[in-house]
């Protein structure tokens, strides 16, 4: 089973936000489950994706094409989904 979650690419202003969401990403892999998301390694985004990849689970990675590709993408993934706009 795959689950979706949408996080910011930034922590937030409060610890619990990251402690929280590294729990979610190590109970995703511990479960069997792949985590699809946005792609980045950064902020809550980043924390998520370590705890899944750190805790053996399988990333998912989409994303939107423009014409200036602006973030950082994480290697890892296997699979990516991309949008062209």
């Amino acid at each position: 089973m795959n689950i979706a979650v949408y996080l910011g690419a930034k922590s937030g202003n409060n610890p619990i936000y990251a402690e929280k969401v590294k729990e979610l990403g190590t109970w995703i892999a511990k479960n069997g489950y792949s985590l699809v998301y946005g792609g980045s390694n950064v902020g809550l985004m980043g924390v998520l994706s370590d705890a899944v990849k750190d805790n053996g689970g399988k990333l998912i990675g989409g994303g939107v094409k423009v014409k200036k590709i602006i973030g950082i993408s994480l290697c890892g993934l296997v699979a990516t989904s991309v949008t062209e706009l």
